[in-house]
C-alpha cells in the first residue's frame, strides 16, 4: 500500500489553495481594472447604457469569481477529507 503521509496530503491541499488564491486575485484584479476603466469612460461622457453594461459585467465577473473560489475551497477540502 503506497499511501502518502498526512503531511503530504496537507501540503498538496495547501498548494491547491495557494494556486486557487492566486487565480482569484488575478481575476479580481481584472474586475478592479475594469472598474477603473469604467470610471475613465464616465469622465469621457460615454453613453450611459454602455457604462451600465460594463458595470454589470464587472459585478458579474467578481461575483462569479467569488462563487467559483468558494466552490474550489469546498471541493478541495472535501477531497482532503476523503483522502484522510
Amino acid at each position: 500500500m503506497d499511501e502518502k503521509p498526512l503531511w503530504g496530503k496537507l501540503l498538496k491541499f495547501a498548494s491547491h489553495l495557494a494556486v486557487g488564491a492566486v487565480v482569484f486575485i488575478c481575476i479580481s484584479t481584472l474586475a478592479v481594472l475594469l472598474s477603473m476603466w469604467i470610471v475613465y469612460l464616465e469622465g469621457r461622457n460615454v453613453n450611459p447604457i454602455i457604462i451600465k453594461g460594463l458595470t454589470g459585467f464587472e459585478y458579474f465577473l467578481f461575483g462569479l469569481d467569488l462563487l467559483l473560489a468558494g466552490y474550489f475551497v469546498v471541493m478541495s477540502t472535501w477531497k482532503l477529507v476523503k483522502e484522510i
